[in-house]
């Protein structure tokens, strides 16, 4: 997996989760769970400047099942990443629920999200 796109100070970070699934901190979480308005409001100069690469290394390089959502990333954590013990059974719940559109505040912003 490459991580030289990314910001040299979070490579270390960001190969951790992906190997170990030990949890990052707010800004790499935030990216992780696809919640780029927060990881705005939580990226340093550097990352501010590197948020295309961001985008670019989960797009390309970060296995699917370790980003996308918080539900995904807290799973990635639980199963302890690429080294853990295997899927666990609540990625796989989670997975296996469908997809859906909700817009749940009645604002036309519609989310994907897997249903309950």
């Amino acid at each position: 997996m490459n991580y030289h796109g990314l910001p040299e100070h979070m490579q270390g970070a960001a190969r951790r989760y992906v190997k170990h699934g030990i949890r990052p901190g707010d800004f790499l979480t935030a990216v992780l769970c696809n919640d780029f308005k927060e990881a705005f409001a939580l990226a340093d100069s550097v990352n501010t400047a590197c948020m295309k690469a961001w985008a670019m290394w989960i797009y390309n390089e970060a296995p699917s099942l370790c980003h996308g959502s918080p539900e995904l990333v807290q799973a990635w954590i639980k199963r302890g990443g690429l080294q853990g013990n295997g899927m666990n059974s609540e990625l796989e719940s989670f997975l296996a629920k469908p997809k859906e559109l909700t817009d749940d505040d009645d604002t036309g912003e519609y989310e994907l999200s897997r249903g309950d």
